[in-house]
């Protein structure tokens, strides 16, 4: 079901009469996610213990914070073998398996 839904999106942004071989959906994180999530865990962890959450929970917010860092950065992709044109690289849904633009 997943895969007819992929292929079905990515039927939709290919040329017209495109034969479509096979899609997959791929992902990558971006290179500057380190150092991004630790700006991120500090500011959010220091924020916390200055509004006056226990250290615990300053720690927990933390990691959350690195959570939602890391699903901002990731780039999702759909790589589409055609029989005519060859390779097309669309942009993905990060929810969805479709093919977006």
């Amino acid at each position: 079901m997943r895969q007819q839904v992929l292929h079905a999106s990515v039927l939709r942004r290919l040329p017209a009469g495109a034969q479509l071989l096979d899609a997959v959906v791929m992902w990558q994180r971006h290179r500057l996610l380190v150092p991004y999530a630790a700006v991120v865990a500090v500011v959010v962890g220091i924020g916390a213990l200055l509004v006056g959450f226990g250290a615990g929970s300053s720690v927990g917010l933390a990691a959350a914070a690195v959570a939602v860092a890391a699903g901002a950065t990731t780039e999702h992709r759909v790589l589409a073998a055609t029989v005519d044109d060859g390779l097309h690289l669309l942009r993905a849904s990060r929810i969805r398996r479709a093919a977006v633009a």
